[in-house]
């Protein structure tokens, strides 16, 4: 029987996103549930402790305290706010992708930007905000909690009455 390398295992799941890990964690359980005797020289034990590193790295990163900067962000966002990430014109022409939280009034947030939003995303908190494609990519999120956000709503109405356009 082959024995789970401990240390390989727990440095590839500190290099994984919250969805891989989960994924990971489900595949090493069905794994184990499947497994026959020896298969590739691997029995359920070696499923299931590989399963017992996704789901404690999983829990780490699920319960790790937010920064105070990252708890106001997500306070702003519940009220009604989004995070922006966008393609803008400096004063120099030059293009650039910026970061930007906006509030519920649509004013910009100073000081919560990348980093928040970094963190935010990392800890499960954020969803992917339904949005009108523009000749500019923009892409919002907000914290999962909250109801429609801005235009969703429109968004969401003009899909069902337009299903292919």
């Amino acid at each position: 029987m082959q024995n789970l390398n401990w240390n390989e295992t727990e440095a590839r799941a500190a290099k994984m996103t919250i969805g891989q890990l989960q994924f990971a964690y489900q595949d090493c359980l069905e794994a184990a549930a499947a497994v026959g005797p020896e298969a590739f020289g691997k029995d359920e034990s070696y499923y299931r402790d590989e399963a017992s590193v996704y789901y404690r790295a999983l829990q780490a990163r699920l319960n790790k305290p937010l920064t105070a900067r990252a708890a106001k962000a997500l306070q702003i966002l519940q009220d009604g706010g989004y995070f922006s990430y966008r393609l803008e014109t400096g004063y120099q022409g030059r293009e650039q992708f910026q970061t930007r939280l906006i509030d519920n009034a649509g004013n910009v947030v100073k000081g919560y930007g990348f980093k928040a939003h970094q963190e935010l995303t990392e800890s499960g908190k954020l969803r992917t905000v339904a949005t009108f494609r523009t000749s500019r990519f923009e892409q919002r999120t907000t914290a999962k909690e909250t109801g429609l956000v801005a235009d969703e709503a429109a968004v969401h109405q003009y899909r069902e009455e337009f299903p292919n356009g």
